[in-house]
């Protein structure tokens, strides 16, 4: 039972949803965590993030912020009511104070603001699986 429960927890088992409505910021998180070992999806924004993340089976989803139509606020919102063992890391260039607070009472694991490097992002993806 103990290597079963290790075995889940390897890298590749670990699926991770990266939503953000600039495609280059996507695909870039997207190609780094699959670097690492991660299985990795992109959405390029909230409302395809949602769909997707109602798709699949994700243990893992970093969103943008601010994205229009949906934006990250809204999607960690419907992501937690929907599966509230999800993790949700929200990552954003226009971070204050006030919206880390925000994000982490409606249930994000963590808030990172923009720029940010990769090494500290790999930290914060192993600490949350």
């Amino acid at each position: 039972m103990k290597a079963e429960f290790m075995n889940f927890f390897q890298k590749g088992n670990i699926r991770i949803l990266v939503v953000d409505d600039e495609r280059d910021g996507a695909d870039t998180l997207v190609e780094h965590l699959s670097e690492l070992g991660y299985s990795v999806t992109a959405a390029y924004g909230g409302r395809e993030g949602l769909s997707r993340f109602e798709e699949g089976d994700f243990q893992l989803v970093i969103t943008d912020l601010v994205m229009p139509e949906m934006d990250g606020m809204e999607l960690l919102e419907a992501i937690i009511s929907q599966d509230n063992r999800a993790m949700v890391i929200v990552i954003t260039g226009y971070g204050t104070i006030e919206s880390a607070v925000e994000a982490i009472k409606k249930g994000a694991y963590d808030f990172i603001p923009k720029p940010f490097k990769i090494v500290e992002l790999k930290v914060i993806v192993e600490r949350a699986m």
